[in-house]
């Protein structure tokens, strides 16, 4: 079953810094961010907050992230967030994972692309994020 939310939801852009220094973008729901903790930085100029996880000494030296973080003698380990912006979306939640729900949702025609994230991974479900109030529409007249 296929329901839009009834208010529009907030979700974050953000950049991952592994361990190995290599970063990707993509964007998270607010409780992607939950029990992390955060630090204000400058990201490519602009002001970002860095989230990451205490993680042990099992885990690797992320160097990229500690010096970022720039105070002497603290350690970042592991992956971490960088939080760069945010956006208003309407919310579509509906059954399926993101690799058959995206592909459900190829030519569609809506104005941008869809911004689709997994609820949990051992659930089937996933929720579609949209600008546009009626592709928000399509996408629910698309899905079961």
């Amino acid at each position: 079953m296929t329901k839009i939310k009834s208010k529009r939801c907030r979700i974050f852009s953000v950049v991952r810094i592994h361990e190995c220094g290599t970063t990707d973008n993509f964007w998270v729901e607010k409780i992607t961010l939950r029990r992390t903790m955060e630090a204000p930085v400058i990201w490519n100029g602009q002001p970002a907050q860095l989230h990451f996880r205490n993680y042990g000494k099992n885990y690797p030296i992320n160097q990229s992230a500690t010096d970022l973080f720039a105070r002497v003698g603290f350690v970042i380990r592991g992956p971490v967030l960088i939080r760069t912006g945010d956006d208003i979306f309407y919310c579509v939640t509906t059954l399926g994972d993101q690799e058959t729900v995206e592909d459900s949702l190829d030519g569609l025609g809506l104005s941008e692309t869809p911004i689709v994230i997994p609820v949990e991974p051992w659930m089937p479900r996933s929720n579609i994020y949209v600008r546009d109030q009626n592709d928000a529409f399509a996408v629910k007249m698309r899905l079961p």
